[in-house]
């Protein structure tokens, strides 16, 4: 056997090449992982900026609303659109809504009014003038 076939058959060189091959595939090991954390670390963080942005676009229109309601015009029809306001005459009929929808509030004529009242039948104005507490 020649000089260097003699060497590999020392059983410390066979062993420090199956350390350095195992030294080998360990640190490639771990380079695939953390390649493949930066990928998904990565990933994540272009989702969060597009979450940003929309958020952001979110923000700007909500901003604009509330410009539109900071005026004496835009209160007024907030107020007409979110409260049972009732006008002189007037009353209020609200409509429940199934689960999941906002309830319908409609302004329509009192029922104490004196066409409303002149339209029902006597059984029923005498109903309300027994029933209908007293207004202050």
């Amino acid at each position: 056997m020649t000089e260097a076939q003699e060497r590999w058959r020392k059983p410390g060189v066979r062993l420090a090449m199956v350390a350095l091959i195992g030294v080998t595939v360990y640190f490639l090991v771990i380079f695939v992982k953390q390649s493949w954390n930066l990928f998904q670390l990565t990933r994540e963080v272009y989702a969060k900026e597009a979450r940003v942005a929309q958020l952001t676009a979110q923000n700007e229109t909500l901003e604009q609303r509330l410009g539109q309601y900071m005026g004496e015009e835009g209160r007024r029809l907030l107020a007409e659109q979110h409260l049972p306001y009732v006008g002189p005459g007037e009353g209020v009929v609200v409509t429940v809504a199934e689960s999941g929808q906002s309830p319908t509030v409609v302004v329509a004529p009192a029922a104490n009014s004196e066409e409303a009242l002149a339209a029902l039948p006597t059984w029923q104005q005498w109903v309300m003038v027994v029933f209908t507490p007293l207004a202050p």
